[in-house]
C-alpha cells in the first residue's frame, strides 16, 4: 500500500489509500497553486480516461510502498 508523507508548516500529513477528504495543497503544472480534498490514489492512465482531468505535483518528504508504516525520505 503506498504511503506519501508531507510536511504543512509544522504539521505532519499522511497521504494513503484509507484517508480521505484531508486538504492537499497542490501545484499544477501552469504555476497555479490550489487546496483539494485528498480522495485517494489514481493510476495516470485511469485518469486520462477520466477527461477533464489535470495533473498536478505533489512534493512529498517521505514514501513507502511497503505495508509497514516505515517512511522513505526523499
Amino acid at each position: 500500500m503506498p504511503m506519501l508523507l508531507r510536511k504543512l508548516n509544522y504539521r505532519n500529513i499522511l497521504l494513503d489509500r484509507e484517508r480521505s477528504g484531508e486538504v492537499v495543497g497542490i501545484l499544477r503544472h501552469d504555476g497555479e497553486v490550489g487546496y483539494f480534498s485528498w480522495l485517494g490514489f489514481i493510476e495516470r492512465d485511469e485518469a486520462f480516461g477520466l477527461g477533464g482531468t489535470v495533473p498536478v505535483k505533489l512534493e512529498v518528504v517521505a514514501y513507502s510502498l511497503r505495508s509497514s508504516h516505515e517512511l522513505d525520505s526523499t
